[in-house]
């Protein structure tokens, strides 16, 4: 399992800057430790105040919390789910299946 995000290509950028694709650079990626391979998982994701975790199988969490993730509070942000498969091997294939999706958002005013 990997788990990637964007970075920008300068961190400096005015808000209308970071807007456009272009602020943006190379996806940074993380991989978890533990191999799910098609067996069944779970995958926690965690996003306030320019933190993002993400947690497999209660087990093993990555983190991100850095000023690109600080930076994402200009965007409306939304969730999806499924698979972004990308292999160029010709036998490579990838197969999703979702047991359950839930959704929690909170809004906490100050």
């Amino acid at each position: 399992m990997r788990v990637k995000t964007k970075v920008l290509k300068n961190l400096n950028a005015f808000e209308k800057e970071i807007l456009t694709a272009e602020a943006w650079g190379n996806d940074q990626g993380i991989n978890f430790k533990d191999k799910v391979d098609f067996d069944k998982f779970t995958l926690e994701i965690k996003v306030s105040d320019g933190r993002l975790e993400v947690i497999l199988n209660g087990n093993e969490s990555l983190v991100y919390n850095d000023i690109n993730i600080k930076k994402w509070g200009i965007f409306d942000n939304y969730f999806k789910s499924g698979n972004c498969f990308q292999s160029k091997e010709s036998n490579a294939f990838a197969k999703v299946k979702i047991y359950l999706l839930e959704t929690f958002h909170y809004q906490f005013f100050t």
